[in-house]
């Protein structure tokens, strides 16, 4: 028996669902042309009687979304709007792969040298073979760090922090092999003015008494000593929508060697944060669905927004202009051939 009920957003896709049929559909009919080959220009027309985000193809959100949303709007657009797919780079494939070792230490009693050889194959399927960038093979010597300061950070958060058992999820319930929470998120107060927020936990463990703990694992190379916005709005959503009022827990692990002060750092979520962040949450998302509502046209609302190129959402990235010259040479094309 699963020690939590099914979760009603299990038959979703991913915690960014985009509705990539709708996307190129709205792009396609906002790059209507005449007989005589120029395009339209239609004046702007706001989105009146349908959800704002069904509307655009955004089917439901995540925390990562929101957060996207209120660090990068443009990245934001880029990806809902105009179908952008952003790369992951090697932090993102570090954290991964450090996931990955830690699991089979949780679930299966790996010794670390078997949590590192797993964490590397990881990585390494994810960089592939070609890839032997500096910062590639930077974060990839750090691995065994990684692996070392996590696993004494999960004996802390069961020896100190009494976390209980680790729960593994049902498989049958799962996109990903993770715990899959998610509320409805109101933005108005007609009956389809609400959207669904999805996400993933990392770790759930549950006490004898069946008190439930939420551990979210953060590898990085500064560890912070407060929360974050972006962090404290993940941790705020996994505590709301599990429920039973879990222990949220995210545990900043870093590359240090063994010994030095902060190797890792554990971050409890208070009732504080908990209330702030949730609140930043619902607000965003309704400043999102009210953005949304402004244009029927994808292109109307990307050319609305500053292109911020400094955000880290951009690194190694096309420039907005880039992708919107991209999304509508290939609907034009797709038109062509037909």
């Amino acid at each position: 028996m699963p020690i939590l009920p099914l979760n009603p957003f299990a038959d979703l896709e991913d915690t960014d669902a985009i509705d990539r049929d709708r996307v190129r559909m709205r792009l396609r009919s906002a790059l209507k042309k005449d007989r005589f080959g120029f395009r339209f220009e239609s004046p702007i027309r706001k989105v009146r009687r349908m959800n704002p985000f069904q509307h655009h193809g955004v089917m439901h959100l995540s925390p990562s979304a929101v957060n996207m949303f209120t660090g990068s709007p443009s990245a934001w657009m880029a990806k809902a709007l105009m179908g952008h797919r952003f790369t992951a780079g090697p932090s993102a494939w570090r954290g991964i792969a450090t996931e990955e070792g830690l699991t089979a230490y949780i679930f299966k009693n790996a010794d670390p040298k078997e949590c590192h050889d797993i964490a590397l194959e990881k990585f390494d399927s994810m960089k592939g073979g070609i890839n032997f960038s500096e910062d590639v093979e930077r974060e990839r010597s750090k691995l065994y760090r990684y692996i070392i300061n996590g696993i004494d950070c999960l004996l802390e958060l069961k020896n100190e922090f009494g976390v209980g058992q680790p729960q593994l999820p049902p498989t049958n319930t799962t996109f990903n092999g993770q715990w899959e929470v998610g509320l409805p998120c109101r933005y108005g107060d007609q009956t389809h003015e609400k959207i669904d927020v999805i996400g993933y936990l990392d770790f759930l463990f549950a006490n004898d008494a069946n008190k439930h703990t939420i551990v979210d694992l953060k590898t990085t190379a500064r560890i912070p000593s407060e929360w974050s916005a972006a962090h404290g709005m993940q941790a705020a959503f996994y505590k709301r929508a599990h429920g039973n009022n879990p222990d949220v827990y995210f545990a900043y692990v870093s590359p240090k060697e063994e010994g030095k002060p902060k190797a890792f750092h554990i971050l409890r979520l208070d009732d504080e944060t908990y209330n702030r962040e949730l609140k930043r949450m619902k607000n965003t998302i309704i400043r999102m669905s009210k953005f949304l509502k402004l244009s029927e046209n994808p292109f109307d609302l990307v050319g609305a927004v500053p292109h911020d190129e400094e955000s880290f959402y951009w690194k190694g990235e096309p420039t907005l202009d880039q992708i919107v010259e991209d999304a509508t040479r290939q609907i034009e094309s797709t038109k062509e051939e037909k």
